[in-house]
């Protein structure tokens, strides 16, 4: 009975524990799709795994990001928005400071601007993460339940899947250099631990206050809030569409009184401890 137990568990974690399961380093040539061009840069992805129906959502939702990168009104938001992070790993157990903010512009233009060639989307039962991505195989696991919400009727819930792509886009890119590793003996250990995969824009020990100006988190929320109001039929250059578009945004990390000056206090402390970017 103990075996037959064993052996269950097993089969479990290797059917349902294992987001890139059913990956190929070298896919097929026509498992190759590239996103429409909407005046912005290349997307090519592999789609050689996932049900139909997931490769429709994924290239529809792809599409859909494409264009509201490519969107000027949208970078516009990008870049007027203050006080974005990298991470926020990247400024614990350092004997140096090391960089922990960026600005709009840098978003735009490492994001938004960027090419993504030949990215690998597989669609997998996995625990934990609703999506992950993984630097190395240049690609993204998708849990099926995150990929049915673009079939659903209600826009609120396409854009979370909008949200998810956007968000998950901002973990291909990679760390250009290794300046944040070259402080200390202790400092290298911990970069690592966290930057194996080198992403420029970690997640690592967020939390719901620096999720707020985190790159992946925000920029997941800013495209899923300029999806709603496109689909409502607004724009955010009139009062009424940029009214909608920020009300959105509150929703999106709303928290309590006490909860707003405790996310405020953590992130002085956190600015306090790292450098300003380069200008």
């Amino acid at each position: 009975m103990r075996s037959r137990f064993l052996l269950s568990v097993v089969l479990l974690v290797s059917t349902t524990g294992c987001p890139f399961r059913g990956y190929q380093s070298t896919p097929a040539a026509d498992a190759l799709w590239a996103v429409p061009s909407a005046g912005a840069s290349d997307v090519s992805v592999y789609f050689y795994q996932p049900k139909a129906k997931d490769v429709t959502a994924l290239k529809e939702g792809l599409t859909e990001v494409r264009a509201i990168f490519a969107d000027e009104a949208f970078r516009g938001l990008v870049r007027e928005a203050s006080g974005w992070i990298v991470g926020v790993e990247t400024c614990k157990g350092m004997t140096e400071p090391v960089e922990y903010a960026t600005d709009g512009e840098a978003v735009v233009t490492n994001v938004l601007a960027r090419s993504f060639v030949g990215v690998h989307y597989l669609v997998n039962r996995h625990f934990g993460a609703i999506a992950t991505t993984n630097l190395g195989r240049h690609g993204t696991a998708f849990n099926p339940w995150q990929v049915e919400k673009w079939r659903d009727s209600k826009v609120s819930t396409r854009a979370e899947f909008i949200n998810t792509l956007a968000h998950e886009l901002t973990h291909l890119v990679p760390e250009p250099h290794d300046d944040r590793c070259v402080f200390s003996d202790a400092a290298r250990t911990r970069c690592d631990k966290y930057h194996g995969e080198r992403f420029r824009y970690t997640d690592s020990d967020h939390t719901r206050c620096t999720e707020r100006q985190l790159v992946s988190y925000r920029l997941g929320d800013m495209t899923g809030c300029y999806y709603e109001l496109r689909q409502q039929g607004q724009r955010v250059d009139t009062k009424e569409g940029r009214a909608s578009f920020d009300a959105c945004m509150v929703a999106a990390r709303e928290m309590a009184p006490d909860a707003e000056r405790e996310c405020e206090q953590t992130l002085r402390h956190a600015r306090s401890l790292c450098r300003s970017p380069s200008p």
